[in-house]
């Protein structure tokens, strides 16, 4: 085996071992680590950064609740007494001009100018009132009066009964009918009197703990607020930042890996890398059949060497032992072909192992390494502009900051001393009031007793006078039923000495309480509050600013702005419909957030990302190196052998003689000769037939081999030529792209990068955007507090018990007065009378309605 056939196998194995050891060494590709990423709190983002939010949480509870209003039954007298106000006393809406007058102190101008409205408006209180005290100084009067006509006998104060009038017992029946009617009813007052009185006091030992909790409810729901902005703009902003940077550190695997599959498809890396292997699979295949071409034909020169110098031999002593007459032609026992015609293929073995020894492998390893390398070299060259971005964004944390701290100093001077000091107060008015409410509970109750020991007189009255009522002469009725006269009267005489206080409570109350419920409690009430916009944006307001012209009184309060159309019902609809603060109270006037959403504008997202693109530079990646260019043309030069010639050789006989001939010819000659000449004939016979087993045989066998390797040789390098000026042209396409074309790859999967980042920033501003308008700082605590102390506490327990006491003492005193009547009608039936028209002989049952008789009246004497 020649030297350059040693050297080849080494290339070769030295190339096989190299192609290993790149295979192992070759990087690997980043992974993306975390694959995802959550926190406590429960948020969560995907491999795709896609991030899914977890629920606000509530940081405080609520004490007050639901507050639930508690009637104790009175709620039919309390719709009876609202009925009567706003159907009798003010049956009219609401009279915002004359109010607006009154404020403004010009109503007894617009009065007088307009003074039949104001009684249309007004007449039914008015009428109310003047009735009221009318009553209170007419009533004793005639109750004065009505005592005096009795004591002169008149006005049925004579204790005498005429005939028919006893003998009336149908209209006896029906005026004790309709007088247990009016006590009935009386009583029924009189229930409501206790309770509304007991109600008062219910209601001011729970207004300290309503006032408490809910303002309680009121600072807790500030800190609440607070607290979950907090956790939006800390807890869920460090998590996008947790989701931002693990994007920025794998930008590697979130950038490179992209850019370079992008190269790949659009720069035809893979075709050029897999034709530059598939060559060199040819080059390993050329190289060995070369290499058997090349041994196979030295063999045949070695072989054909000896056979000619056999043959030369073997000619010589033919011609020197065959004389004449032996005539054997030797001029054809000569070698057929010439060594020096067969093609030289040392330049193409030279070539090809120059191929080899350069490594066509290592040099497309490497061409594919530093392409597989795109992603590291994207994640070195990026790092600046990585920690710029990182830091950018962190310190958008302090606009957050901010805001929190706006918020902070807010609920400072609303959680602070301002909720303390009230509540202490509420305290401190309410702990004198209780100190006072009992001697008025005392009142109420004296007040109740006083009706009650009217009922009482007349039910007891009724009672006696029906059960002791027999049909006698009146003046031989029982005691039982002149008890019941006797009660009857008291009841009367109570009645006219008590009504005209009764009745000067009821009409005070009633000035204080009908037009509370009229104007305030039937405004604060409503289910569509349609007038409260009018009460507070209209009359409060111009209370309160007079210098402006239009404007809302929360818009001015809070804004100090007369344009923010913040009313004060939307507010409390939208807080009891459970909506978050920057809604109800329209912060977006207050708090801008506009840098906030539009962080583009703070932040040069953009323009660092840019930074990343252009630091991304691949344009001095060689694939197609001159090292290879040359590899390639020396493999395209290497193939370059002349099988033609070859042919040509081996086409050719060895010899130009049949040697098996030749010996034949000698062998007749010994036969023809003898002695010696025989002798040295049959031995040329014998070497001439030995040459050709041999030295001829060992020849073709070679020349067999050396065409068979020719044709393997062929094979191999057939298309060779046309496969290397494909590889030149994949590597140069590749390297063209890579040069001009790369540039707007690497933008295009930056902008996808860059919408990679945005989207995660943007997913959180969505999240804010959507707690801002539905999670965060839920007002019900606001609806709350407004329902349990203005509407329940106010006016259901306050106004609608104050309605219900001057109601229900009202509603006895116009029951009294027909009860006087039928009592003192009634009484005239049970009394025993002084005389009477009766026959005194007429026969009476001594039996009573109960079942005892009578013992007989004693007799009449002048003072009975």
């Amino acid at each position: 085996m020649t030297m350059i056939s040693k050297d080849i196998l080494t290339l070769s194995c030295l190339i096989c071992i190299s192609a290993c050891v790149l295979s192992v060494v070759k990087a690997a590709d980043p992974v993306l680590s975390p694959e995802t990423i959550s926190d406590s709190n429960g948020n969560s983002a995907d491999r795709n950064s896609d991030i899914t939010w977890s629920d606000i949480p509530t940081f405080a509870t609520y004490l007050a609740g639901s507050v639930v209003y508690n009637d104790n039954g009175l709620g039919p007298m309390y719709d009876f007494a609202k009925s009567f106000i706003n159907g009798g006393v003010f049956p009219y809406d609401l009279p915002w001009g004359k109010i607006n007058h009154l404020l403004l102190q010009t109503i007894h101008v617009n009065m007088m100018r307009n003074y039949i409205l104001y009684l249309r408006q007004f007449g039914g209180y008015g009428a109310c009132i003047i009735i009221g005290f009318l009553f209170i100084f007419l009533f004793p009067i005639i109750g004065f009066c009505f005592c005096c006509c009795r004591c002169c006998g008149n006005c049925g104060g004579k204790m005498e009964q005429n005939k028919s009038d006893a003998g009336a017992h149908i209209k006896r029946r029906i005026f004790a009918c309709i007088l247990f009617v009016l006590i009935a009813f009386t009583l029924a007052g009189n229930v409501s009197v206790f309770v509304t009185n007991d109600q008062i006091s219910y209601a001011l030992d729970n207004i300290d703990d309503a006032v408490t909790r809910n303002l309680d409810d009121l600072s807790s729901y500030v800190n609440n607020t607070i607290d979950q902005i907090r956790y939006v703009a800390n807890d869920n902003f460090n998590f996008t930042l947790d989701v931002v940077f693990r994007d920025l550190d794998n930008i590697a695997y979130i950038l490179g890996i992209p850019l370079r599959q992008s190269l790949s498809n659009s720069g035809g890396i893979n075709n050029a890398i897999n034709s530059g292997y598939a060559l060199e699979n040819r080059v390993s295949s050329i190289s060995n059949t070369l290499l058997a071409v090349n041994t196979t034909l030295d063999d045949v020169k070695t072989k054909g060497n000896i056979l000619k110098s056999n043959l030369s031999d073997l000619k010589a002593d033919i011609d020197t032992t065959c004389v004449s007459p032996c005539s054997i032609n030797t001029a054809g026992v000569v070698i057929g072909f010439d060594n020096n015609d067969f093609p030289d293929i040392s330049d193409p073995v030279s070539k090809i192992s120059d191929v080899q020894a350069q490594n066509l492998t290592a040099v497309v390893v490497d061409a594919q390494k530093e392409f597989d390398d795109i992603p590291w070299r994207v994640h070195n060259e990026s790092l600046t502009a990585v920690t710029d971005l990182k830091d950018m964004i962190s310190n958008f944390s302090g606009k957050l900051d901010d805001l929190v701290d706006q918020m902070v100093t807010a609920q400072d001077s609303l959680s602070g001393s301002t909720l303390n000091d009230f509540k202490t107060q509420v305290r401190d008015y309410v702990d004198i009031a209780e100190q006072y409410d009992k001697y008025r509970h005392y009142g109420g109750v004296a007040l109740g007793c006083t009706v009650l020991l009217v009922v009482v007189l007349q039910f007891f009255g009724l009672a006696f006078g029906v059960l002791g009522h027999r049909d006698v002469s009146p003046v031989n009725r029982g005691c039982m039923g002149t008890t019941g006269g006797n009660m009857l009267m008291a009841s009367v005489g109570f009645v006219f000495i008590f009504s005209w206080l009764l009745m000067l409570l009821t009409t005070l109350t009633f000035i204080i309480g009908a037009p509370l419920e009229k104007f305030l409690c039937k405004t604060l009430t409503s289910p569509d509050m349609s007038d409260l916009d009018e009460l507070v944006d209209e009359r409060i307001f111009k209370i309160m600013y007079p210098d402006r012209d239009s404007g809302t009184l929360l818009g001015v309060a809070i804004f100090g702005n007369d344009t923010v159309d913040l009313k004060f019902t939307q507010m409390l609809q939208d807080c009891q419909a459970g909506k978050a603060a920057y809604v109800a109270f329209k912060l977006d006037n207050l708090f801008d957030i506009s840098n906030f959403i539009n962080y583009t504008n703070t932040m040069n997202i953009s323009g660092e990302i840019d930074k990343i693109q252009n630091n991304i530079d691949l344009s001095d990646i060689e694939v197609l190196t001159p090292d290879l260019t040359s590899q390639l043309n020396n493999l395209k030069d290497s193939v370059n052998v002349n099988f033609t010639q070859f042919r040509d050789q081996l086409n050719k006989n060895a010899t130009d003689q049949d040697l098996v001939d030749l010996a034949n010819q000698l062998d007749t000659a010994a036969s023809a000769a003898s002695g010696i000449t025989k002798t040295n004939l049959e031995a040329l016979r014998d070497r001439t037939l030995a040459i050709n087993n041999t030295e001829y045989a060992n020849v073709m066998t070679a020349m067999t081999q050396l065409g068979t390797d020719l044709d393997s040789l062929e094979t191999a390098v057939n298309g060779t030529t046309g496969d290397v000026d494909d590889v030149i042209v994949n590597f140069n396409t590749t390297q063209e792209y890579l040069r001009n074309n790369a540039s707007s790859t690497i933008a295009d999967e930056v902008r996808t990068y860059s919408d990679r980042i945005f989207s995660i920033i943007d997913s959180y501003i969505a999240d804010v955007l959507y707690a801002l308008n539905n999670e965060l700082g839920t007002c019900e605590p606001i609806w709350t507090l407004y329902n349990s102390l203005v509407v329940i506490t106010f006016c259901n327990y306050t106004i609608d018990t104050l309605n219900g006491f001057w109601f229900g003492l009202g509603w006895c005193i116009f029951f009294f007065v027909p009860s006087i009547i039928f009592a003192v009608k009634l009484a005239k039936h049970y009394r025993r009378m002084k005389q009477s028209d009766y026959n005194q002989n007429a026969s009476f049952s001594s039996k009573n309605k109960v079942g005892h008789r009578d013992p007989a009246p004693p007799p009449y004497e002048s003072n009975w």
